[in-house]
């Protein structure tokens, strides 16, 4: 989408200051600064921005959002984000077989730019096995109740692990399974030293 956005800005001879004074006219002030960020990928604009960046730049929502390689396509399938990264790092353990429609995640109250989905690699949680799919929002790392995290490891290996808060102000994580991993015990500093990448928010296990 980075790149996109930027060629397609190009070959419209616009400044990105330009960009967003035009942006204005439109209903919504998108800053150059907010614009630049988008364009190196260090962020992601929002769906319900696309329509108004795309009006700017005289092409579609769906050819911003690389869903469409055509300018005059009118779909709705910008409408649905494909969870599988949004940079190095969440690219190299994220999933791309689904697609997520923005307006239901937003009516269970999430972010679509925080959605990974992440493919199961081992089999120490019972709650699901090799080859499902979980997704994860990335912006919950709070460890105030008992939930599912995904942890990074070693060589990009994802692991997913229940943590819960004990009383005595430590944390127990635990997999389900002690045969494959067993039972531990962390203080509030061990968990932070954890690559955590976000709390599990559902699955979706394959049939077939």
């Amino acid at each position: 989408m980075a790149h996109r956005i930027k060629s397609t800005r190009h070959a419209r001879g616009l400044t990105q200051e330009e960009v967003s004074r035009r942006s204005k006219d439109y209903g919504d002030h998108i800053s150059a600064s907010r614009l630049q960020m988008w364009e190196i990928g260090h962020r992601a604009p929002k769906m319900d921005i696309l329509p108004i960046l795309a009006r700017v730049l005289h092409t579609t929502p769906a050819y911003l959002a690389c869903y469409s390689d055509s300018q005059t396509d009118e779909s709705e399938s910008w409408r649905y984000i494909v969870p599988s990264g949004y940079d190095n790092k969440t690219r190299a353990i994220g999933h791309d077989a689904f697609a997520i429609n923005v307006d239901t995640a937003r009516e269970k109250g999430l972010d679509e730019r925080n959605i990974l989905a992440i493919k199961v690699q081992d089999n120490s949680v019972t709650a699901f096995k090799p080859g499902d799919v979980v997704f994860v929002d990335m912006s919950k790392k709070q460890f105030n109740k008992a939930a599912m995290f995904a942890i990074m490891g070693a060589n990009n290996q994802v692991f997913f692990r229940h943590i819960r808060p004990e009383i005595n102000g430590n944390y127990s994580m635990f997999c389900g399974d002690n045969s494959s991993s067993s039972d531990k015990e962390l203080s509030a500093n061990e968990l932070e030293k954890l690559d955590v990448i976000g709390q599990m928010i559902g699955h979706f296990t394959l049939t077939i």
